[in-house]
């Protein structure tokens, strides 16, 4: 078995990478924070608390704390709030799309077919591994540890919970949700199946690599590969991943680098980079994903039912009106995640013809510059804002949804040969100006995505900064020199951020050993641009 893991809670208790397919995955671990004095009154509701439109919450009280949907810098509790506006823009759009006829997998431990609020949940759809059977339930086991294994009820409840007069609403709460309960008995087998689920529009997936460390998962890309030509009729199921929780670089993790993968970093409620959240040129948009709960606000979703139990075994997690059944401490690109899927489906109800490659190209271009003043914002060379943190910025659903009614799609995909250049170079130890290698591009393609390969020699890969410059001049981060460890044995990164640009001319690889103690030598550079000709 792979280590995997869903990214839970990140801070105080992290389970927000906390999981991987053998049964240790489900352990909580360990950051080194403490837990907050009198956790029962932090996460209790303050009567003061900022309240949102009445007309906008009066079927679902609890819609009052989603500040991810309007925030209006409200407080949960002693949980501060953020700033007013930075939500992803969802106000205009249920007058017309609530994500009906849309179905959705969500890839994960399960779904509580109990609760209330997630009645939209298709049980006959749906499927537990352990023992083959067409249920969304959780087995014995998972609700023994019903802490860990919460984590499916919550990003449910952030797609698709009901307006139903009850507890929270989800951004496509018309939507049919299938729970895939990959974790009951998480083999590699298991989650190829699941990738490769027939019968569904998204697959949304809030796990991943569980360390710093590469992870070439061949299971889940041929799960990929197999939804991008046959689901949806042809027009390719759409793949939603999360980040991960590490603050570290996404690029290590190769289904979150695949060209079919729309990838998802989180913020807080200032619309900034969360604490925890992963960075790399891999990333394509982001979206709230919270803080711990506590001190600053995290994502109030729905959880297991019945009180301590869930998300509040262990945490003292009240909320007004709970009963147990939600909880206001759910956080991280898991969280973000879900959000970005359910837009994804008020999308396809707009536009159902809409291809895979067409959704993740007007999320791009679509996404807001959120949290301007940070130094990682860069025009590429279409001109487009993109930034390692944030990709091409925050979710805006109103703006998805408006382009994606009269969106010119794209039309045939195009890619280039693999352009190979295989000169060995030894890479200079404690040096910062490095080597280059280069490849030229012959054909004129629009980019949408490049996959670059590189196979390296080197005892301490975590000490290499990797950068590919474009013919256009635009430069991204591939590594970080932040201590990964593995093999660079042709390994593949991904790049969405050339997005437009021309693939024509020469692209730079720069490899670079600012660090002393290791000799290497760089033996081969590959590069493959996916897109549409000109």
């Amino acid at each position: 078995m792979k280590s995997y893991i869903f990214f839970l809670i990140v801070i105080f208790f992290l389970f927000g990478c906390g999981s991987s397919r053998s049964a240790q995955s489900n352990e909580p671990l360990d950051d080194n924070t403490t837990q907050n004095e009198s956790l029962e009154n932090n996460a209790e509701i303050d009567d003061n608390t900022t309240q949102i439109d009445a007309n906008q919450t009066q079927n679902d009280p609890l819609m009052t704390y989603q500040w991810y949907l309007y925030n209006e810098a409200q407080n949960v509790g002693d949980a501060k709030g953020g700033s007013y506006g930075e939500d992803i823009n969802l106000k205009s759009v249920w007058d017309s799309y609530t994500g009906k006829g849309v179905k959705i997998s969500i890839v994960d431990t399960g779904i509580d077919s109990s609760h209330k609020d997630l009645q939209n949940v298709d049980q006959n759809l749906s499927f537990r591994y352990s023992d083959e059977i067409n249920t969304s339930d959780l087995t014995s086991s998972q609700t023994n540890n019903s802490l860990a294994n919460a984590h499916g009820t919550a990003c449910a409840g952030i797609i698709g919970a009901q307006k139903n007069s009850y507890g929270i609403r989800g951004v496509a709460y018309g939507a049919t949700l299938i729970g895939l309960n990959v974790y009951s008995n998480p083999t590699d087998e298991t989650f190829l199946r699941a990738l490769s689920y027939e019968g569904v529009d998204i697959s949304s997936n809030s796990w991943g690599n569980s360390g710093n460390s590469l992870f070439d998962d061949t299971y889940t890309v041929s799960g990929i590969e197999s939804g991008l030509e046959k689901g949806r009729e042809g027009k390719g199921t759409i793949y939603v991943f999360a980040a991960s929780n590490l603050a570290t670089n996404s690029n290590t993790f190769t289904p979150a680098s695949h060209r079919g993968a729309i990838t998802v970093a989180a913020t807080d409620a200032d619309a900034k980079q969360a604490s925890y959240s992963n960075y790399g040129s891999n990333i394509l948009l982001c979206a709230p994903g919270g803080e711990d709960g506590y001190k600053e606000v995290a994502i109030v979703t729905t959880d297991l039912t019945g009180k301590n139990f869930g998300m509040d075994e262990g945490i003292i997690d009240k909320l007004e009106e709970n009963n147990g059944d939600y909880t206001a401490v759910m956080n991280g690109t898991s969280a973000a995640t879900p959000m970005v899927s359910g837009a994804v489906a008020l999308m396809l109800e707009a536009n159902p013809t809409l291809t895979w490659r067409d959704i993740k190209y007007i999320l791009a271009r679509s996404a807001r510059v959120n949290d301007a003043s940070n130094d990682s914002w860069h025009l590429n060379g279409a001109g487009y804002s993109v930034s390692e943190k944030y990709g091409f910025g925050m979710l805006d659903v109103n703006a998805s949804v408006e382009m994606a009614l009269d969106f010119k799609k794209l039309g045939n995909a195009s890619e280039t040969t693999l352009s190979r250049n295989s000169i060995t170079q030894a890479i200079p130890d404690n040096n910062t100006k490095g080597i280059v290698s280069s490849v030229t591009i012959l054909e004129d393609i629009l980019v949408e995505h490049v996959d670059a390969w590189v196979d390296i020699t080197h005892a301490c890969i975590g000490q290499l900064k990797i950068k590919l410059t474009s013919p256009s001049s635009t430069v991204v981060n591939l590594a970080y020199a932040d201590g990964i460890s593995g093999k660079y044995e042709q390994w593949r990164f991904g790049a969405a951020h050339f997005l437009d640009e021309n693939s024509n001319g020469e692209w730079k690889l720069e490899v670079i050993d600012p660090n002393g103690g290791c000799n290497g030598a760089l033996n081969e550079f590959s590069l493959k641009i996916y897109g549409r000709k000109l």
